[in-house]
């Protein structure tokens, strides 16, 4: 291989020697460094061999002088591809415009990349950034990576941390969400506990303050449960940090609607494709019918994005798979109606609070002719102790007035 490689730089040639003195001829170019191979015999008069370019024309004089004929056969290789396009103006400037177009391109952003997303849907922030100027086929120069960070933070407050970095014609976006803070009170704040959930209160442990609530007593969301304001023996207030361990049943009443139709969705095997070019944001399609080629179907798409010497062009080849699919109307099953229910309307409760436990549920569903409507109630124990932060308001003690 690199050797053929070699002879191609330099150029090589393939000719016919007819003479009855061919053996004279190969003497003679061996004695005079002339290279050749692939020797071979057609008849006993004509040697088909091959031989660089360059000892071609060496051997042309050496042919006459041993009463044999030259014949060219073929010719290839740089020297002869050089020959072929030098003259040819509009070629060379093809290639010039050409380099000139894909050194232009590596000054526009082609491909912005979302990174560190998880609430925030992608689609969201690259609406941000369209309106900061980062997108596809903007200009490089003109983005300022700290103005566009500012800018993001400000318009998405949940992002606690963006970074952008620009490499070659992809803009990269690293972002980092902000966490949730729960409600904490500081260390040494004066506060009350409040009841964050209605309920029968169970257990009750108050550590600090004064309880405003008994065992067994129902309480509703927002009620003061433990209050940081204690009154001493003497009418003296005093305020504390409150610090309670309280427990309460819980209950959730959810009414859940569902068909008593179902479709059921099975793939026929029946395919259909259509190709499309996108340029920058324009697409181009490459098939004549526009609608879908199955009255229902699932659709895919694939596209794909070449890279020239690194840099992603604007120009981009898209597929789109249409899977024909056959939907089947089924009768749904009202005991798989009933377990579904229960795991949504307990998923829903249970949502955001991991220590609560069940301790009784009753479950009932109602056929209403076309659907089907489940009633879930649910008992369960959950802490429901909350601390707010109060302001200390000093009193004066009471004083009683001698008669």
């Amino acid at each position: 291989m690199i050797k053929f490689l070699l002879n191609f730089a330099r150029g090589m040639v393939e000719v016919e020697i007819i003479s009855a003195y061919k053996e004279r001829f190969l003497n003679i170019c061996s004695k005079n460094d002339i290279f050749f191979w692939n020797i071979r015999l057609i008849d006993d008069a004509t040697l088909h061999l091959k031989m660089r370019l360059s000892d071609y024309r060496r051997a042309k004089p050496l042919a006459e002088k041993s009463m044999c004929t030259l014949r060219l056969c073929s010719s290839r290789g740089v020297p002869v591809l050089w020959k072929s396009y030098k003259k040819r103006y509009t070629f060379w400037a093809g290639i010039v415009l050409l380099i000139a177009m894909i050194a232009s391109l590596n000054t526009f952003i082609w491909t912005v990349e979302i990174e560190g997303n998880t609430d925030i849907k992608t689609e969201t922030i690259l609406a941000h950034l369209d309106a900061l100027g980062v997108h596809k086929g903007a200009l490089k120069n003109s983005v300022d990576v700290t103005w566009v960070q500012e800018g993001l933070r400000l318009s998405l407050k949940d992002l606690a941390f963006v970074a952008v970095n620009i490499s070659g014609s992809s803009a990269k976006i690293i972002v980092r969400e902000q966490t949730k803070i729960p409600n904490i009170v500081e260390k040494n704040a004066i506060c009350d506990i409040i009841a964050n959930e209605t309920g029968l209160i169970t257990t009750l442990n108050v550590f600090n303050g004064a309880s405003l609530v008994t065992v067994g007593q129902i309480v509703f969301k927002g009620d003061r449960l433990v209050s940081g304001e204690i009154q001493s023996a003497m009418g003296e207030t005093r305020f504390v940090r409150s610090d309670a361990q309280i427990t309460a049943r819980t209950w959730v009443n959810e009414d859940i609607l569902m068909p008593k139709t179902a479709y059921k969705k099975e793939l026929t095997g029946l395919i259909r494709r259509r190709l499309y070019v996108t340029f920058f944001k324009s697409r181009i399609p490459l098939y004549r019918n526009g609608d879908r080629p199955f009255p229902y179907a699932d659709k895919s798409l694939a596209e794909y994005t070449p890279v020239l010497l690194g840099v992603r062009l604007p120009l981009s080849f898209g597929m789109i798979t249409y899977r024909d699919a056959l939907y089947t109307e089924i009768d749904v099953q009202a005991n798989d109606v009933a377990a579904y229910m229960k795991k949504e309307a307990a998923a829903r409760f249970l949502q955001g609070k991991p220590d609560a436990r069940q301790t009784y549920e009753y479950f009932t569903i109602n056929d209403f002719g076309t659907y089907i409507k489940a009633n879930y109630q649910g008992e369960y124990e959950e802490e429901i102790a909350c601390a707010i932060e109060i302001q200390a308001i000093p009193r004066a003690p009471k004083i009683e007035q001698e008669e």
